[in-house]
């Protein structure tokens, strides 16, 4: 007796052993098809599939394709507090680390060019901030637009200016020469205790008692942010809500939970 169910235990681990293998390896060529596929769909459609069969993956790549299913969405609006308070925040789409790039569909591609060529002072996006201040829904008037610090005054001028001039040619109240920069800054600021981020700020003009609208290129803790309002409260501004090029996609932690999100979804 004793023989005959160790015999069904080794038959049954076996065929366990072989269904995950082949399990794990279809997985993998469904997750290669959408590698190789050009059209977002098919592409969103395969990893899927291979996500549905456990590929750990494949989670994350179809993660990737879809982020507003894992992550805040784009063009609504999320509330960012601090302490008791809070404002409403928005950004056009989600941007990528360098690592995540070869999941993401065509479409994600080129919104994230736009985003290096703003970072790279080539475009201003102008455009994708009004979308996001439209999406804001909130009334601009009395609002002056204030940008937020960049690494030296020169890439400051350089980063703001067009956009400034766009925005004010559309009627908004903005002025990139009277708003604060950091004239030295460690790269490694989000490292920092929030209170000493601004510490190099200049003094910031033109501000003392107004409502604001904060605008970057991108969020991702928030740290920055965060230390950035506190700064302004000193001259007792209303934050009515900050807007963004885009917002730093992180994946989900959880491949469980991540799987669990994917199989209920009709996706």
């Amino acid at each position: 007796m004793m023989v005959y169910i160790l015999i069904t235990i080794v038959v049954m681990a076996a065929i366990v052993g072989i269904g995950y293998w082949r399990m794990s390896t279809f997985s993998r060529e469904l997750l290669n098809q959408g590698m190789d596929a050009e059209d977002a769909e098919e592409r969103r459609k395969y990893f899927r599939k291979a996500a549905l069969l456990g590929n750990k993956e494949a989670i994350l790549a179809y993660a990737c394709t879809n982020p507003d299913m894992f992550a805040k969405p784009k063009m609504l609006p999320f509330d960012y507090y601090i302490g008791l308070h809070y404002f409403p925040c928005v950004f056009a789409d989600h941007y990528f680390a360098k690592g995540l790039t070869r999941y993401i569909v065509n479409e994600q591609k080129a919104f994230m060019k736009r985003v290096y060529n703003f970072e790279g002072l080539d475009e201003d996006c102008s455009d994708l901030i009004e979308a996001a201040i439209r999406a804001l829904g909130i009334t601009m008037d009395g609002v002056v637009i204030v940008f937020m610090p960049c690494s030296n005054p020169f890439r400051f001028t350089d980063k703001f200016q067009h956009l400034c001039w766009k925005l004010q040619r559309k009627g908004y109240e903005a002025n990139h020469l009277t708003y604060p920069y950091l004239s030295v800054r460690d790269q490694k600021s989000e490292e920092m205790a929030s209170d000493s981020l601004m510490s190099h700020v200049k003094r910031i003009v033109g501000v003392e008692n107004r409502k604001v609208l904060v605008v970057d290129d991108v969020i991702n803790t928030g740290e920055t942010l965060n230390a950035f309002a506190k700064e302004l409260k000193k001259y007792k501004t209303k934050i009515v809500g900050a807007v963004f090029v885009s917002k730093v996609f992180n994946p989900p932690h959880n491949p469980l939970l991540a799987w669990l999100r994917i199989v209920f979804s009709h996706k």
